[in-house]
């Protein structure tokens, strides 16, 4: 499942895998937004998500 993330400064939304969720968003604090490079702050509540699934997943 693919997650989008949304830029607070322009709108513009991110497409974060899988993968990116558990290799990058569990131990990130920012996303950089594509567009404009705005640094956007990881929630803690995707990084519950990204947490669970590294744990589902074995990683």
């Amino acid at each position: 499942m693919k997650i989008l993330m949304f830029c607070e400064h322009c709108g513009n939304p991110k497409i974060l895998s899988n993968y990116v969720l558990k290799a990058y968003i569990a131990t990130a604090h920012y996303v950089y937004c594509d567009a404009c490079q705005h640094e956007n702050e990881v929630t803690s509540k995707l990084r519950r998500y990204a947490f669970q699934l590294r744990r589902k997943q074995g990683y």
